[in-house]
């Protein structure tokens, strides 16, 4: 399989779309960009930013901090592998989800499903 940053264009899938959903799954996230793009994210490590706050999965706030994405467009897509896949709005709220293999909870930290049927797992 091709290395997370050879994948840009596959990422690139999101920019321009708005979050339209964020489902809650025991123990990790699917984010929806009008799907596809879909992704679920699997690391234990996401970092929710905006508006000048920011929480971490299991924290009391996260929820309402991801929820509050909803309907936001996507900017960029950044990965910066091994570390970090942030996703930027265009309004410099981002989620950021960690790569580090510490924070896997599985084989994987991201699965990542893109239109054509095209899909990558880091």
């Amino acid at each position: 399989m091709a290395k997370a940053e050879n994948l840009q264009p596959l990422w690139d899938q999101l920019v321009g779309e708005d979050l339209s959903g964020i489902v809650f799954v025991r123990d990790y996230l699917q984010l929806q960009f009008n799907p596809p793009p879909q992704i679920n994210v699997y690391s234990s490590r996401v970092v929710v930013s905006s508006d000048g706050r920011s929480a971490t999965f299991g924290e009391d706030a996260f929820a309402n901090l991801a929820i509050g994405l909803i309907g936001r467009f996507v900017r960029e897509v950044n990965i910066d592998a091994p570390k970090s896949f942030r996703i930027v709005f265009t309004d410099e709220s981002e989620i950021m989800i960690s790569l580090l293999s510490e924070h896997y909870q599985g084989p994987e930290a991201v699965d990542f499903q893109g239109r054509n049927n095209q899909w990558a797992v880091i």
